[in-house]
């Protein structure tokens, strides 16, 4: 069973970001965990109803691999 969760987070400048968590569980044990951050808590949500679908169909196998790009 998959679902998902929004928690309000206030960064060091004060403004709001909100972080979207999708679990899978399987008799009581996390199968698939994965979260992403949004500025605004309608995309949150958009996001997470997205992601709960595509891993109850099976589709997602793996996390997104995130990659990170530092300045030279």
């Amino acid at each position: 069973m998959a679902g998902f969760n929004i928690e309000k987070r206030k960064i060091a400048s004060g403004e709001l970001r909100y972080k979207c968590i999708v679990r899978e569980k399987a008799n009581g044990t996390i199968i698939h965990n994965e979260s992403k951050t949004f500025t605004q808590k309608a995309l949150a949500e958009r996001w997470g109803r997205k992601r709960v679908l595509l891993v109850q169909e099976g589709r997602v196998t793996e996390k997104q691999k995130t990659v990170t790009l530092s300045r030279c």
